[in-house]
């Protein structure tokens, strides 16, 4: 059957109408990118309370162990909603016989023949090792079996008597100790046989709530489906649900109350979901401060991401991280627990190392040398005219790595620590006379009033809705600081560090996007005049959809449109530009420049920085940098410029593959080429 389209599902408002919709059976929610899975779980976990009854169930094509898990679930659940992908959806598993055969249940008290059960679960997936450190392993030690079994957050640890069960617990896998008594445990196959697929579990009722584009869905119109996104364009069939949402209040309570006033009276259901009871009684708090009387909202512990109503559904629901929060609080994964490795990983021999009394030295290795008839571990380094010096090893500490810049071999410094002094001395000499020109520059700075953007648009969050990737922890904590920055009435100073790849780029789209909007015209400044072409790519990509004039200025443009660029920036018609070095030239005119991006300051030269200088100060200022050099980051570290640090790598969708032939090197430099481009 054709599938029916749905619109009007803003906020957390289409996990409700899943929700309403789903029948007794259950449904499937098929979404585009497995990085929604958690929003989706989310949400409905935290709705779900309205909906007996109801159990979510994850069925990720990337974890094997998360989809065995949510089949078990399933099995038994009453009311199962699935979150899958077309290609999970696709997928080959154990047939619910299979799964029933190799589930392994222990009960304390009841008989077990341990070498039976032992060969069952390597039979069943499971890694036999010397220590369980991870979901899916499990060993023997005499009558004692450890084992993580799948979809369990720690370890069981079961001793045996002989053949009967005489205990369960769970255990610290860190500290290998045994924590509280269970009476029983349930261990699900750690590994799929291709038997069938998701729907082998379900009635053939189940519908399917599809959030992407139904071409994507195998098989499609076998089945009785809603697309449940908000098209772009809809038919004269499609249906509006209704469902609104709030914008985000980022603190303003009293904004709140105008917004909840609305509700409040009128016969609606509203309900604010508190991520903890902290937030709770914070709210409580407020509402007591703003002095309301009128009815309060129903308080609930749940993680509701984001707020919407309903005029049909008579329904309110908000989300206190949007009442609360300048923008959304950074929830850190959680991981699980492991060995920590200790010891000298930082360096290796051949590196160059700085002692603190001796300087600049290569570290040769540890060296065992007997002393006063004992033999001790030492840090060989070696120092100008091959002189070593031996640190114990129990004060590796006073000995660094040596960072400076980046292809520059360092001079050795000799034993005689007179030279080292004189570096000191120099050196202290320079970094006081630099502190003295930033703390004129910082302290005009901290006294000129900047401009106070707005908080966020509805425009802004569209834009951060168009980001084709989900933003890790530290992207997101970055983009808020940003924000929070150009909120306040003093000019930004802040450095984002992180890798390439990581994300620095979008953190600083995100804070063009706010210049612009706020009446500003922004200057993002690039060491190279490829990086160059690729942020004013990204830039048009990006921003296409809004009234947004974008310029560029490098070798790539012709000497006619780098003209009618400083002609618009002088103007004011330019909104962003674009450019390598030729920004900093005295031609460069801008009529109201509120933001600088600058991308790898340490690759400019002395007279191109003392440019940049002139350029910062009266305007907000964000560095992007993967390896910043030690001023600049002693500079973040000594407060006079704020620091992000995004050190989380971004899932990858699709590794890179590469197939090489056994014909010879053509074939090899051919592959790796093909890679490059």
């Amino acid at each position: 059957m054709q599938p029916k389209q749905v619109y009007g599902l803003g906020g957390a408002g289409k996990a409700y109408f899943v929700l309403a919709q789903a029948p007794a059976s259950g449904a499937i929610i098929v979404v585009a990118d497995e990085d929604e899975l958690p929003w989706w779980r989310d949400n409905l976990s935290a709705l779900g309370r309205f909906f007996s009854d109801t159990v979510v169930c994850p069925f990720p094509a990337a974890d094997k162990f998360a989809r065995l898990y949510s089949l078990a679930v399933i099995s038994v659940a009453p009311r199962a909603i699935i979150l899958a992908s077309p290609e999970s959806l696709a997928s080959k598993t154990l047939s619910p016989e299979s799964l029933q055969r190799q589930t392994i249940r222990f009960e304390a008290g009841r008989s077990c023949h341990l070498q039976e059960i032992t060969g069952a679960l390597a039979r069943n997936g499971y890694a036999r090792e010397e220590f369980v450190e991870e979901e899916g392993h499990f060993s023997r030690r005499g009558e004692i079996l450890d084992i993580w079994a799948v979809g369990q957050p720690s370890p069981w640890r079961i001793v045996f008597n002989y053949d009967t069960v005489e205990s369960i617990r769970r255990f610290d896998v860190t500290t290998q100790r045994s924590e509280e008594f269970i009476s029983a445990a349930t261990v699900l196959p750690a590994d799929e046989i291709a038997e069938t697929t998701l729907y082998g579990y379900l009635p053939p009722e189940t519908p399917l709530f599809v959030d992407v584009d139904t071409s994507l869905v195998p098989d499609l119109h076998l089945y009785n489906s809603l697309t449940v996104h908000t098209p772009l364009e809809h038919g004269n069939d499609a249906f509006d649900a209704g469902f609104r949402p709030f914008i985000r209040w980022a603190g303003n309570f009293p904004l709140f109350l105008d917004e909840y006033r609305k509700f409040s009276g009128r016969g609606f259901t509203t309900v604010i979901f508190c991520a903890n009871r902290g937030e709770q009684e914070r709210l409580e708090d407020l509402f007591a401060e703003n002095r309301w009387h009128g009815n309060i909202p129903e308080m609930v512990i749940g993680t509701l991401q984001d707020g919407f109503f309903s005029e049909t559904e008579k329904r309110a629901f908000f989300a206190a991280q949007e009442i609360l929060y300048r923008r959304r609080p950074v929830h850190f994964p959680q991981s699980k627990a492991g060995r920590r490795l200790e010891g000298l990983w930082e360096i290796s021999p051949g590196d160059y190392v700085v002692h603190d009394k001796y300087g600049i030295g290569r570290y040769r290795g540890l060296k065992r040398i007997m002393r006063q008839e004992q033999e001790s571990e030492y840090l060989a380094v070696e120092y100008k005219g091959g002189d070593k010096l031996y640190v114990p090893l129990d004060d590796f500490r006073i000995v660094k790595k040596y960072v400076g810049l980046e292809g520059k071999r360092p001079r050795l410094y000799s034993l005689d620590t007179a030279g080292w002094e004189k570096a000191k001395k120099r050196a202290k000499e320079s970094a006081e006379k630099l502190a003295k020109e930033l703390l004129v520059l910082y302290a005009a700075r901290q006294k000129t009033p900047g401009w106070q953007y707005p908080q966020q648009t509805l425009w802004e969050k569209e834009l951060a809705d168009s980001f084709s990737y989900t933003e890790t922890e530290d992207q997101r904590h970055a983009i808020e600081e940003v924000m929070s920055d150009l909120e306040q009435p003093r000019p930004m100073e802040r450095l984002v560090c992180g890798d390439v790849g990581f994300g620095k780029t979008e953190v600083a789209l995100r804070a063009a996007f706010i210049a612009v909007i706020g009446g500003k015209q922004v200057a993002i400044l690039a060491p190279t005049t490829l990086l160059a072409e690729q942020h004013y790519q990204t830039l048009v990509d990006r921003f296409g959809k809004w009234p947004v004039r974008i310029a560029e200025m490098s070798r790539f443009r012709s000497s006619k449109e780098i003209k009618i660029a400083l002609d618009g920036l002088e103007a004011g018609t330019v909104d962003i530009v674009v450019g390598t070095h030729k920004l900093l030239s005295p031609d460069v005119k801008y009529k109201r420049l509120g933001l600088l991006v600058i991308d790898e300051e340490h690759r400019f030269g002395v007279r191109h920085k003392e440019a940049i200088k002139a350029m910062r100060a009266e305007v907000d200022v964000l560095t992007l940098t993967a390896t910043p050099i030690p001023r600049t980051l002693g500079m973040a570290l000594e407060g006079l410029r704020d620091l992000s640090v995004i050190a989380t790598a971004p899932q990858r969708r699709l590794a890179i593959k590469t197939f090489v032939r056994s014909e010879g090197n053509s074939v090899i430099r051919e592959a790796v080429l093909r890679e490059l481009k």
